[in-house]
């Protein structure tokens, strides 16, 4: 089973990095989802570099005590499941399965619904929490994801995640090595064709997201205060996260 790139979380207090993104041409999600521990949660919807999966950004307004990380996660091809009982004997990461229902709020936890299953893990990451992600189905599921798709087109000429930029030590390449199951090079391309890049450092960082757009001039001119970067050679765009956590860059 190959892992896939699903989608990644910043800290955002009081929404204000998702408010900017949106005033620089991204398209923002109108929902907001609550998660338990009063977790208020908004969104950006992207694709995959082959335009196949869904991929998104996920900003969190969380009391104080839960705003020290930000998060990646991972899915995989088939079953999560399947990909827990693999890992399931690994003792760096503990591996831990869970359900929760879609409908955890008004239907409760004691019967099995359809719902997200997590593989986490209860040894964390000090540098940000990584997990895994499945999505069961439900009736109606892939027409609400059909209706849904407008929110993939940005003004800006955003069109899907094509990197995630890691500084990292031994300790975390080995920790990501695990729940990946895999080595990793400096550059490792996962199966949804997100490149997963480590730069090594003293000490293991989520730096950036980076972002394919249609013309880096076109998303200038919507993202007048984005500042000159590069991107493995390449020129890009920065967009600053006012948490300091994980920046947005565009190439």
């Amino acid at each position: 089973m190959k892992p896939e790139f699903n989608h990644c979380y910043t800290p955002d207090p009081g929404h204000r990095f998702h408010s900017r993104l949106g005033k620089l041409g991204f398209t923002l999600d109108p929902k907001t989802v609550e998660h338990p521990g009063k977790h208020s949660c908004r969104f950006i919807m992207l694709t995959s570099r082959d335009r196949r999966l869904r991929l998104y950004l996920e900003f969190v307004s969380a009391p104080p005590r839960d705003s020290k990380r930000p998060g990646v996660s991972f899915s995989v091809k088939g079953s999560l499941e399947t990909y827990f009982k693999a890992l399931r004997g690994d003792r760096l990461l503990r591996p831990h399965f869970k359900h929760r229902n879609y409908e955890w709020k008004t239907r409760g936890t004691k019967d099995h619904l359809p719902g997200w299953n997590f593989l986490s893990f209860k040894r964390q990451a000090p540098f940000a929490q990584v997990w895994f992600t499945e999505y069961e189905d439900y009736p109606g599921r892939a027409k609400l994801q059909k209706s849904r798709r407008r929110l993939m087109r940005h003004a800006n000429g955003a069109l899907g995640i094509v990197a995630l930029e890691f500084d990292a030590d031994p300790a975390g390449r080995r920790y990501l090595e695990a729940a990946l199951r895999r080595k990793l090079a400096p550059v490792t391309r996962l199966a949804c064709g997100t490149d997963l890049i480590l730069t090594p450092a003293r000490r293991t960082a989520f730096r950036r997201v980076v972002v394919k757009v249609r013309s880096l001039a076109a998303f200038r001119r919507r993202a007048k205060s984005a500042t000159t970067a590069e991107h493995r050679g390449r020129p890009a765009l920065l967009i600053k996260n006012p948490a300091g956590f994980w920046d947005l860059a565009a190439v």
